[in-house]
Parts: structure tokens; C-alpha cells; sequence
């Protein structure tokens, strides 16, 4: 049987009167179902729940009971956020009136984001300790304070941070174990001594920090962090502060992803008893009077984006620099070499001297050509020419044996002195990286090529 009903709509939409909240508060909304002027044909009856009623629905999941809802009548539902469990993020709230024997069914949406509360203490969190020892508390959550310790010493722990505020002589206290810090809130730490800490055996262990949080510390006399495990950073912002470094790892640093920033005045900002490993992420490191980078082994960086200063120099490691696939942009022309400061450890030079503030980003080639004999790889302009000994010394194996062709002829002018393609160092073969493609000169003419270096090449 065909009928026709009136089309419903609500006016002004789906509202609620802001659309941030804390873990705690009620969220009101409000909806006003009205006609128009549209008839629709209709070949079905209605089905309960009930007819001319509105109910909140978040997902499958509904929120409250329904409410009569006649036609031009404003009404306001609430849900509370703590006695419904709903979780940190962002939430749609979808209204659905059901119609009646005059109007249509209707759906409207908001959405909110549901943040953890600020919880602001002076009371450290010493997890070296029992819950029953007071160091924190069993039942804590995110939600409600800010923090969630899980886990044990055979399988590891997960501390998750939500919007927390600490003040303390140590804020954070870590057992010698795996820990993953997972950051999904805005955490600071204001600390005497180390914003997170760690001491023990050096076992091998390791924390890891991930999430799409922030964690920011600003330690008066120590370090932002100061532990004894290895340290992975995968993803976050960090900003870490302190006198005497941003962070420290008596083991070896991976960073991989996220944007870490670390800032000191007497000591490296970024300081490893072991290797740093640079993969990915954005990196700054900026130490005042000492070492931006420091690594006691070594210092190995392949991706992601690098900015070091130090007073003494940018970037230390002191049995060598790694740099796969990355290009030095800031001061051109610097390269790595053996530090004048402290033989023979590494760092990084321009003609002979340490640099002290330096950026470097991965090599990224955009080669006309796929780099075969049949299909080489085109370079036509000084850039390209540039791109490809960059490519080759910082050790990118796709370029150093592929196939090369001179499209046009390329004026060198502009470049004070020309980095050759392919090196050779002395004793050093892991240094060592020769071109070992081929290069078709195609009748074209390279000009102006200048090479200004402190010793023989």
C-alpha cells in the first residue's frame, strides 16, 4: 500500500554546547525535529521502537532512553561520560527519530572529542615499587589520573600517559625491565633532577616511546631522560630539557619516528653510552656548550630529518659517523671527517674544523630513467649531477652501480667546490664507496667544475 508522509529534518542540526569535554563532565545536546515542505512516498509501515520518539545512539551502542519528540518541541538529552565508559577520542553522536503517523524517519550527527582530565601533582610516580608500597596506584587510569601502569618484570610493562602535570624531584621513577611508554595525552614533567629515570644493571633492556601524545620535561640540574636501558622512540613529540642533557641512554638510542627535541647547556643533548641510530622521525638536538649528538660508539643516521648544534661540535661519535642516504644541507659542503677535538673519534668537518650547527635530510632522487642499460638514469642539470654523488658516498646502493646518461650539458659555476662522485679512503673500506655504475657522457660538456679540498683526493 503506497502513502505519503512529510519529510522531517532537524533544525539547526545536532548541537551540544561545546564540543570539547573532559573524562568526567555530561555532555548535553539538543534537536529540534521539523517538517518540510517535501511529500514522500512511502511502501512501508514503521516498526517500533516507538513512533515519533528520539534516542542518542554513539556507533551500534545506544546512549539513552528515548524521548517523545513532537514536531517543533527543542529537546535535551544527556550522557555522562564516566557512567557510560566512554573512551578517550573523538565520539559521533548520531540522534535518530523514529516517525510517525505524519513524518519520516530523521538521523542527524555531531561529533565531540572526549579528552582525559589535567591531573596536576607533586607526587612522584615510583614504579620501582608495589602498588601496595605507595609508589603508584593499582587501580589508576587514564581517564581519571592521568596515568596507567600495567604489566610485570618477565613480559614487560606498558605505562600509558594521558594530560598530566608532575612536579617532583624525579617525577617518573622506572624499573631496570622493557618498558613501553605509550603517550596518548599531553604529559609534562617538571623536574630538579631527571624528568624519567632509571638505574641498574645495564641488562639490556629497553623503553620504548610511541603514541601520538606529547611528553615535554625541563629538569633544573639533570637530564629529561636519564635511564639505563636502551632507548626506541617510533613515534610522539618529545621535548626534553635539562642542564646537564635532553636525553641519556647508557645503552644504545633508536630513533625511527615522532619529532624529538632536546635541549642542554653544560652537557650532549642527545647522549649514548652505545650506538645512535638514526632512522626516521625529526631530530634537534641543540647543546650550548658541549655536544649536540654524542655517541661513545658510534653515530648512524639513514633517514628522517637532522638538525644538531653544540658548542663544541655538532655531532660525535667516536668510533665513526654512518650517513646512508643523507645529505648534508647546512653548511654546504660539510662532510664527515676526524675530529680535530679528540682523535680519533668522528665528526662532523668543513675544511678541518668542526661544524657546530648542521641539517641533514635523506636523499631524495627523482631521476628521469629507471637506472638500467636500456632505460639509464637522465641527468641534465647541476642538482641532478649533485643528487647523484651525494647518492653514491652516502652509500645508496640502488645508485652506486646503476646506469647514467648526460642529456644536456651542465655549468658548474654556481658550486665553490665540487664533492667528486665515489670515495676512497686509505685503510678504510668501510669509508670507501666508488661509483661502480656507468656513465655515458652522451657528446655533453660539464664546465666550471672547481674541487677545493684540504689534502689530496
Amino acid at each position: 500500500m503506497v502513502g505519503y508522509k512529510l519529510g522531517t529534518e532537524f533544525a539547526g542540526g545536532v548541537k551540544t554546547d561545546k564540543t570539547e569535554y573532559t573524562y568526567g563532565e555530561t555532555i548535553t545536546v539538543t534537536v529540534t525535529p521539523t517538517a518540510t515542505d517535501t511529500i514522500v512516498p512511502q511502501t512501508f509501515a514503521l516498526t517500533p521502537p516507538a513512533a515519533e520518539q528520539i534516542a542518542l545512539f554513539i556507533g551500534e551502542t545506544q546512549m539513552t532512553e528515548p524521548q517523545a519528540a513532537p514536531i517543533g518541541t527543542e529537546l535535551t538529552f544527556t550522557v555522562n561520560t564516566k557512567d557510560t565508559a566512554l573512551k578517550i577520542g573523538k565520539h559521533t553522536i548520531t540522534a535518530k527519530y523514529i516517525g510517525g503517523a505524519n513524518s519520516i524517519d530523521c538521523v542527524g550527527t555531531v561529533t565531540v572529542t572526549l579528552n582525559a582530565k589535567l591531573i596536576i601533582s607533586t607526587t612522584a610516580l615510583d614504579f620501582t615499587k608495589t602498588a601496595d608500597e605507595g609508589g603508584w596506584s593499582a587501580t589508576a587510569t587514564v581517564e581519571d589520573n592521568g596515568y596507567h601502569w600495567e604489566g610485570d618484570a618477565a613480559n614487560g610493562y606498558t605505562l600509558t600517559l594521558g594530560n598530566l602535570n608532575l612536579t617532583a624531584g624525579i617525577p617518573i621513577i622506572l624499573p631496570d625491565a622493557d618498558v613501553g611508554i605509550v603517550l596518548k595525552g599531553k604529559t609534562t614533567l617538571n623536574a630538579e633532577m631527571a624528568g624519567i629515570y632509571c638505574t641498574g644493571t645495564a641488562s639490556g633492556h629497553t623503553v620504548t616511546i610511541s603514541g601520538d601524545g606529547s611528553l615535554s620535561t625541563t629538569s633544573e640540574n639533570n637530564k629529561g631522560i636519564n635511564i639505563v636501558q636502551n632507548l626506541s622512540i617510533t613515534g610522539g613529540t618529545l621535548d626534553m630539557k635539562g642542564r646537564t642533557g635532553g636525553i641519556y641512554s647508557n645503552g644504545d638510542i633508536e630513533i625511527s619516528g615522532g619529532t624529538v627535541t632536546a635541549a642542554s647547556t653544560d652537557y650532549a643533548s642527545i647522549a649514548s653510552n652505545g650506538t645512535i641510530t638514526i632512522s626516521g622521525g625529526t631530530v634537534n638536538a641543540d647543546s650550548t656548550n658541549n655536544v649536540g649528538i654524542h655517541a661513545i660508539e658510534a653515530v648512524k643516521i639513514s633517514g628522517g630529518s637532522v638538525t644538531a648544534k653544540g658548542g663544541l661540535t655538532a655531532i660525535l661519535g667516536r668510533t665513526g659517523i654512518t650517513l646512508t642516504g643523507m645529505r648534508i644541507t647546512n653548511p654546504a659542503g660539510a662532510a664527515v671527517g676526524d675530529s680535530v677535538n679528540d682523535a680519533p673519534s668522528k665528526a662532523i668537518m668543513l675544511n678541518g674544523k668542526d661544524v657546530l650547527d648542521v641539517t641533514m635530510g635523506e636523499i631524495k632522487l627523482e631521476f628521469k630513467g629507471e637506472g638500467t642499460e636500456a632505460s639509464p638514469y637522465e641527468i641534465s642539470t647541476a642538482k641532478e649531477l649533485a643528487d647523484l654523488a651525494a647518492a653514491v658516498n652516502n652509500g645508496k646502493a640502488d645508485y652506486i652501480s646503476a646506469h647514467y646518461k648526460l642529456t644536456a650539458d651542465i655549468d658548474l659555476s654556481g658550486i665553490p667546490s665540487w664533492t667528486p662522485i665515489g670515495t676512497y679512503v686509505i685503510g678504510n673500506a668501510e669509508a670507501t664507496k666508488p661509483f661502480k655504475g656507468t656513465f655515458d657522457g652522451n657528446g655533453k660538456t660539464i664546465r666550471n667544475l672547481k674541487i677545493n679540498a684540504p689534502s689530496a683526493i
